[in-house]
């Protein structure tokens, strides 16, 4: 699995695999840096731990899985696009990053 570090304020690094990085790049190029940014709000998990996040950036929603390697160091496994009702739930189940709402 091809990684790329990328450092960022409140974690000291972020690793996106090369499938998100691609991800990004093709679908949402206009928005990969806010895309970034709002991925560097995860909040800070256990170690080992995989968790789903929905966020919503410049009016599109995504899901996020966020792996915890240590408590500064998370690697982003996959990004999709989905829907505001998929959102809502991951808002009722208060696993959301507040970036941008």
């Amino acid at each position: 699995m091809d990684l790329r570090q990328k450092y960022i304020g409140e974690i000291d690094s972020m690793h996106l695999t090369h499938d998100v990085e691609e991800a990004i790049r093709k679908n949402y190029k206009n928005l990969s840096s806010d895309i970034l940014i709002a991925m560097s709000y995860s909040p800070v998990q256990k170690l080992n731990t995989l968790i789903s996040y929905g966020m919503v950036v410049g009016g599109v929603f995504f899901s996020i899985d966020v792996l915890y390697e240590t408590h500064n160091n998370i690697t982003i496994n996959d990004i999709r696009k989905i829907s505001c009702d998929n959102f809502l739930d991951f808002i009722n189940d208060n696993q959301y990053i507040k970036y941008g709402l």
